[in-house]
C-alpha cells in the first residue's frame, strides 16, 4: 500500500477537495479545531484530533509562553520606540495578542509535533497554513480554494450582539465593530444634549470611571450624590429610556467623543500617525531582534507573522493616538483625584493608567467578578488583567478576595474592601417570570484565549453538558431557562435546545437576578460569577464539571455549591427534593456569600463613600 498523505483539514471550504483526494490516495486525515472536527464527523469521515499531539504540560508551557510573548513591547531594546506621549501603543494590543498568539502558537506546536511522527510522508493543508507547514518539511501542497473568513486579529471579525425588542418579545442582532462604534457614536451625539447639563466648580476634584454599566450600577447612581465623570470608549452611557433616566437624575457627568473631540484633534491625530508610522518602519527594520522575541520551544516564527503583526499594530496604532488624544484632552478638562477601572490590560484602560501616573493621578482597580483565587490561575489573573499590582489601589468586594490578593503580594494598604452596589437590594428585584418551579441553566462557553478551551474534547463536552441538561430537565418533567453568557463568541443552544424540546427557553440577555428570582435552583457550568446572585436568592446551585485547567475557586471548595460530573446530575437533582438537604445548600450558598461580599445592600453607600474620601 503506498504510503499515507497526510491531509490536515481546518477549513469546510476544502470539503470537496478532500472528498476527491480520497479517491486517489491513501490519506489519514487530522483535523485542527472543533468545527472541522464536526463536519468530518458529520459526513462519517475517519480522522485524528490534532489535539492528541499535545500534552497538557506541553499545553500549559504554551500558554505560559503566550503570557510571556504578549509582553513583547517590554524588551529594552524597542520599547522607547514605541512610546507616544509616555504610553506604550505596543502594550495597547496585548489582549489581542494574547488571543492571536494562543490560537498561533497551538496551531504551530502542532504542526511540529505532527511532522516529527510523519517525517518522511506528503502533506495537505490550507493555503493559510502552508508556509507554517513548510517550516517543518518539504513535501507541502495546499488545497486550492481558499478560506475567506481569515483574518489575522478577532476583533476585526467580532459581532457585537444587541437585542432589539421589549421585555420577552425581542430578538438580538449581530452588528460588526465598525457599525456598532458608528451606532454608538450617534447615540452619543443625541444623548449628550440630554444630560450633560452638570457641570463642577472650578478647581473642585472628581472621580473618573471608565468604561461604567449603567444598569448594574444604577443603586450607585441613585444613592450617590457626588459629582463624577464616566467616560465610555467601548460600551455606551445611555442606551434605553432606564439608562437615559439613571444617568439624568444623577450626579454623572458624560464624557465621550462628542464632548471631547472635534475635527482639528482628529486631523492632528492622523499627521501624528503619519510621523509615527516611519518611526515603526525603521524599528521593523530590526528583524534579528523581533526574531528573538517571537521565538517558542527554541523556534522563531517572526518570519511567519511579521507582515499581518506589522499591519495590526500600526491599524491600532493610528486608533490609540487618537484615543490617548482625547485622553489627554479629557485630563486636562478635569482635577481627577483617582480613576477607576475594571480591567488593566484593555487599551484604554492602559492609556489612562500611563497618562494619569505621570500626572500623579492614583488608579483604582476594581474587582469586576468572581475570579479563580487560586495558585494556578495566578498567571492568567496577571496577564488578564483581573490583578494589577501596578494599580495604586484594589477595590474588592469581600473577604476571600482580599485574602486571594494579599497572598498574591499586593500590599494589605493598597486592597480596600467596599463591597459591591451591583448586589445592593438584589432580594427586591422583580422576577423575569410569575411562573414558580422553573430550572435555570447558565451557560459559558470555552473562550478562544486559553489552549484548553481551544480543544475539541472541551468544546464537546460543554455542548454535550447543555444537551444532557436538555434531556433530564425534559424526563424529570422539568421547564428549563437556559441564560447564556452575554459574550458575543458565547455558543447559542438555541437549535439544540428547541430540538430537545420546544418548551425550553433560550435567554441571551436580560438581568440575571430578575431570571432566578422563581426558579427552584440553578445550574451553571463550572464557575460563574452568577454563583453569587443564587447564593443571595438562595437558590441552590450545581456546578457541572466541563473544565478545570485553572484550580478550584473557594466558591467550589467550600460545600456552597454541588460540584458534579454529568452522570451524577439526576441523582443531585432527586436529593434537592429533600427539604433539609435542599435548605442546607440555601444556608451553604448565604454564608459562602457573606465571605464573598462584604457591606452586604450598602455597597453603593461604600462606593459613595470612597469618591467622597478621594475628593
Amino acid at each position: 500500500m503506498n504510503k499515507e498523505t497526510i491531509v490536515i483539514f481546518e477549513d469546510s471550504g476544502n470539503l470537496d477537495e478532500l472528498l476527491q483526494l480520497q479517491k486517489t490516495q491513501n490519506v489519514r486525515i487530522i483535523s485542527m479545531n472543533y468545527s472541522s472536527h464536526k463536519l468530518l464527523e458529520d459526513h462519517g469521515i475517519e480522522h485524528t484530533l490534532s489535539d492528541i499531539f499535545l500534552t497538557d504540560s506541553e499545553r500549559t508551557n504554551l500558554q505560559n509562553q503566550v503570557f510571556k510573548i504578549s509582553d513583547w513591547y517590554e524588551n529594552s531594546q524597542i520599547s522607547s520606540n514605541l512610546m507616544y506621549e509616555d504610553v506604550n501603543v505596543g502594550s495597547l494590543i496585548k489582549p489581542e495578542c494574547i488571543n492571536i498568539f494562543v490560537n498561533f502558537l497551538k496551531k504551530f506546536f502542532e504542526f511540529y509535533k505532527i511532522s516529527q511522527k510523519y517525517t518522511n510522508n506528503f502533506f495537505y493543508c490550507s493555503k493559510e497554513s502552508k508556509d507554517i507547514l513548510k517550516n517543518f518539511s518539504n513535501n507541502v501542497s495546499a488545497f486550492e480554494s481558499n478560506n475567506n473568513n481569515t483574518s489575522f486579529s478577532p476583533l476585526d471579525t467580532l459581532k457585537v450582539g444587541h437585542t432589539v425588542g421589549i421585555k420577552n418579545y425581542n430578538f438580538e442582532i449581530k452588528l460588526s465593530k465598525n457599525i456598532f462604534s458608528t451606532l454608538k457614536s450617534l447615540s452619543e451625539s443625541t444623548t449628550s444634549l440630554l444630560v450633560n447639563s452638570k457641570s463642577l466648580k472650578p478647581g473642585s476634584k472628581c472621580m473618573l470611571f471608565l468604561e461604567f454599566n449603567t444598569i448594574n450600577l444604577k443603586n450607585f447612581l441613585i444613592e450617590n450624590n457626588k459629582p463624577f465623570v464616566i467616560y465610555n470608549r467601548r460600551q455606551p452611557s445611555v442606551w434605553n429610556k432606564e439608562t437615559l433616566s439613571l444617568i439624568k437624575n444623577s450626579q454623572a457627568i458624560i464624557e465621550n467623543e462628542t464632548t471631547i473631540s472635534s475635527k482639528t484633534l482628529k486631523q492632528h491625530s492622523v499627521n501624528i500617525f503619519e510621523y509615527f508610522e516611519k518611526q515603526l518602519d525603521e524599528l521593523f527594520k530590526k528583524d534579528s531582534i523581533f526574531a528573538e522575541i517571537f521565538k517558542f520551544e527554541e523556534m522563531s516564527f517572526w518570519h511567519l507573522i511579521r507582515t499581518n503583526f506589522i499591519k495590526l499594530l500600526k491599524t491600532r496604532t493610528k486608533e490609540n493616538i487618537f484615543e490617548i488624544e482625547l485622553a489627554k484632552k479629557l485630563l486636562e478638562k478635569y482635577n481627577f483625584s483617582g480613576i477607576i477601572i475594571n480591567n488593566d490590560v484593555g487599551p484604554q484602560e492602559r492609556i489612562l493608567a500611563q497618562l494619569a501616573k505621570k500626572e500623579n493621578i492614583p488608579i483604582f482597580l476594581n474587582q469586576h467578578g468572581l475570579i479563580f483565587d487560586t495558585s494556578d490561575a495566578l498567571n492568567h489573573n496577571l496577564h488578564c488583567g483581573v490583578i494589577s499590582p501596578s494599580s495604586d489601589y484594589t477595590l474588592v468586594w469581600g473577604k476571600i478576595d482580599q485574602k486571594y490578593r494579599v497572598s498574591c503580594g499586593i500590599p494589605e494598604n493598597k486592597i480596600i474592601n467596599i463591597g459591591c452596589s451591583t448586589f445592593d437590594n438584589l432580594e427586591t428585584v422583580e422576577p423575569n417570570f410569575k411562573k414558580n418551579d422553573y430550572i435555570v441553566l447558565a451557560t459559558q462557553s470555552p473562550t478562544d484565549e486559553n489552549i484548553f478551551d481551544l480543544t475539541s474534547d472541551v468544546r464537546q463536552k460543554n455542548i454535550d453538558a447543555i444537551k444532557h441538561v436538555c434531556k433530564l430537565t425534559t424526563k424529570l418533567n422539568l421547564d428549563l431557562v437556559i441564560k447564556t453568557h452575554p459574550d458575543p463568541n458565547e455558543f447559542n443552544p438555541s437549535k439544540l435546545a428547541k430540538e430537545i424540546n420546544p418548551k425550553i427557553q433560550v435567554l441571551q440577555n436580560g438581568n440575571f437576578a430578575s431570571i432566578i428570582k422563581n426558579a427552584k435552583f440553578v445550574i451553571v457550568i463550572d464557575y460563574s460569577t452568577v454563583i453569587l446572585d443564587c447564593h443571595i436568592l438562595k437558590k441552590p446551585v450545581i456546578s457541572i464539571t466541563v473544565k478545570n485547567k485553572l484550580g478550584l475557586p473557594t466558591a467550589l471548595t467550600n460545600g456552597s455549591c454541588i460540584r458534579v460530573d454529568i452522570d451524577d446530575l439526576e441523582q443531585v437533582i432527586c436529593k434537592l427534593h429533600k427539604k433539609n438537604f435542599y435548605e442546607k445548600k440555601i444556608q451553604d450558598g448565604l454564608d459562602s456569600a457573606s465571605e464573598y461580599l462584604s457591606f452586604k445592600n450598602s455597597g453603593s453607600k461604600q462606593l459613595s463613600l470612597l469618591l467622597e474620601k478621594y475628593t
